[in-house]
C-alpha cells in the first residue's frame, strides 16, 4: 500500500502537470491553423480542467455530479494560489505531447499501487482520455501538418 504522503505528493505532481498541459493546449488552440484543430485542442484543455476539479472532489470525498462547477475567476485564482503568478506565463511553454506523456507515466505509477476504488476509477478514466488525445493528435498532425 502506498503511504498517504507519497500518494498525496504524486497527486499534487499530477495536478501540476495537468495545469501545465491545460495552458499548453490553450496556447496551441490560439495558434491552431484550422477550426477543427482549434476545437480539438480547446476540448483537451477543458478535459485537463475537469481532471483537476475531479481530483479535488475525490480528495475531499465529495460528489462532482451534485456540485456546480467553479467560475473561471475561481479557477484562475486557485491556479494563482497553487502555482504562483509566474506559472501562468511559464507553464504554457513547451510541447503538450511531452507533458501528456509525463501525465501517463504518473498515472501508471499510481495505478501500479493499491488505491481506493474511487481514485483508481478516476485515474483510469482520465488516463484513457489522455492516451486517446495523444493518438488523435498524431492523426491530426498528419492531416494538418
Amino acid at each position: 500500500m502506498m503511504q498517504n504522503w507519497i500518494l498525496y505528493a504524486c497527486l499534487q505532481q499530477l495536478s501540476r502537470f495537468y495545469a501545465c498541459s491545460q495552458l499548453q493546449y490553450i496556447n496551441a488552440a490560439i495558434c491552431a491553423p484550422t477550426p477543427i484543430l482549434r476545437r480539438f485542442l480547446e476540448e483537451r484543455a477543458f478535459e485537463r480542467l475537469d481532471f483537476i476539479s475531479d481530483l479535488e472532489v475525490a480528495m475531499e470525498g465529495g460528489d462532482r455530479e451534485n456540485r456546480v462547477g467553479p467560475l473561471m475567476e475561481e479557477v484562475f485564482q486557485r491556479h494563482l494560489n497553487l502555482y504562483g503568478q509566474n506559472s501562468l506565463s511559464m507553464s504554457g511553454d513547451g510541447d503538450f505531447m511531452d507533458t501528456d506523456f509525463k501525465i501517463i507515466e504518473i498515472c501508471n505509477l499510481l495505478l501500479s499501487h493499491d488505491l481506493l476504488p474511487s481514485f483508481r476509477r478516476l485515474l483510469r478514466y482520465h488516463l484513457l482520455k489522455v492516451e486517446s488525445a495523444r493518438l488523435s493528435m498524431y492523426y491530426l498532425k498528419t492531416l494538418y501538418p
